[in-house]
C-alpha cells in the first residue's frame, strides 16, 4: 500500500514537472519567434540603409 501511495505522488510530481517544462517551451518558443522577427526586420534595415 505505500508503495502504491509513493507511486501515485511521482506520478503526480512527474505530470506537475512535465506541464512545467511545456509552459516554459511554450514561451521559449515565443521569444524565439519574436527574436527571429526583430532579426529579419533588422537585416531588412540593415539592407535598406546600405543600398542608399
Amino acid at each position: 500500500m505505500l508503495s502504491l501511495s509513493l507511486v501515485g505522488t511521482f506520478v503526480v510530481f512527474e505530470y506537475a514537472q512535465f506541464h512545467q517544462f511545456q509552459k516554459q517551451q511554450r514561451q521559449l518558443n515565443k521569444e524565439l519567434t519574436t527574436l527571429q522577427k526583430e532579426k529579419v526586420e533588422s537585416l531588412e534595415s540593415w539592407e535598406e540603409y546600405a543600398g542608399k
